[in-house]
């Protein structure tokens, strides 16, 4: 049984308690069941890259929080809420899968990448019939057009995506921002939309959503670029694919000529040597930038704390000010 396969691979992996405590949640209210009931719709030959991605990205704060927000705010029943929370669950997932073919990543959370392990086109097979399969469960749950809306903020992800790969060195900060908004609609925005609810941003509902993401994603984006994890682990990706990202727009505002030039010449190089790298954590060392970008990660994950305070019920809104505090921990280590 699928159901029971990914609770006893994903629960030996669970090494931090606020994972463990969104897991828990996660399954108490029937996410994970209502996800291995849509993955067993899935033809066989391509379910092994989907229960392979989820459990090697076991964190469920955006499927419990998004069943936290919709119960907090909209008058569905039960059924429904779990399933768009599933969906979200399943979309992130399929998400990473993309993701990690396109950016050529070799690992994702200490495993190989579903693309490394089972082949590019097996892992974006799996991925399209498992996004036609979530398609169908919400059509049948929901209405007749979740289905479009589905397609719809799907696609326009995966525009965002492909700007976001074309956006060269001098773009903004806020250009990039704003990238990743519109990246994140299929699982910030969704959730409204499947249940009609009207999206605007100063609903306090959706700004949270947003935030939350966005605080992630610089993280993660610091995570590439921190002296304290390009050592343990591949780094500078970003950089060696020629992406850019917040911490990367910041540093080349604040580098003199010279070492801006020396940074734009490995940038995109694909291969990186020992001193390339050497120069390059240097560079994010000396000049400051990753406490500036920590420090605007860190206001976006306070004020999504505030934020979920004033949407959330408590039980909830205790959940996710522990995995706000687990990753403003994260943030302090990529500090030191």
């Amino acid at each position: 049984m699928i159901e029971n396969w990914l609770r006893t691979n994903t629960e030996q992996r669970l090494t931090a308690r606020p994972v463990e405590n969104l897991y828990f949640v996660y399954n108490r209210f029937g996410i994970l069941a209502c996800t291995a009931n849509i993955i067993e719709s899935v033809s066989e030959q391509n379910r092994l890259p989907i229960l392979h991605t989820l459990t090697s990205h076991v964190t469920k704060e955006k499927p419990v929080l998004t069943y936290g927000v919709l119960m907090s705010r909209a008058d569905l029943d039960k059924e429904k809420t779990i399933f768009i929370s599933s969906a979200v669950d399943l979309l992130w997932t399929f998400s990473l899968m993309y993701d990690d073919m396109f950016d050529h990543d070799q690992m994702r959370s200490s495993l190989p990448s579903a693309w490394v392990k089972f082949g590019s086109d097996e892992t974006y097979q799996s991925a399209s019939e498992g996004l036609e399969r979530v398609k169908e469960t919400a059509t049948e749950v929901l209405s007749g057009t979740s289905g479009k809306t589905i397609d719809k903020l799907v696609g326009l992800g995966l525009s965002s995506l492909k700007l976001h790969k074309d956006m060269k060195p001098g773009v903004s900060v806020d250009e990039l921002l704003e990238n990743y908004r519109q990246r994140a609609l299929f699982h910030t925005a969704l959730p409204f939309a499947l249940v009609g609810m009207e999206i605007y941003r100063g609903d306090e509902a959706f700004q949270v959503t947003e935030n939350l993401n966005l605080a992630g994603q610089i993280l993660n984006d610091l995570k590439d670029v921190s002296s304290n994890y390009v050592w343990v682990r591949e780094g500078f990706s970003d950089i060696r694919t020629g992406v850019m990202t917040v911490p990367s727009a910041i540093l080349l505002g604040r580098l003199p000529g010279n070492d801006r030039d020396r940074f734009l010449s490995v940038f995109g190089k694909d291969q990186l040597t020992g001193e390339d790298k050497g120069v390059i954590a240097k560079m994010f060392d000396g000049s400051n930038s990753v406490n500036v970008a920590a420090n605007l990660s860190l206001n976006l994950y306070e004020m999504s704390r505030l934020q979920f305070r004033n949407v959330l019920n408590p039980e909830f809104a205790s959940y996710a000010d522990e995995w706000i505090n687990y990753k403003i921990e994260q943030l302090s280590e990529l500090r030191k």
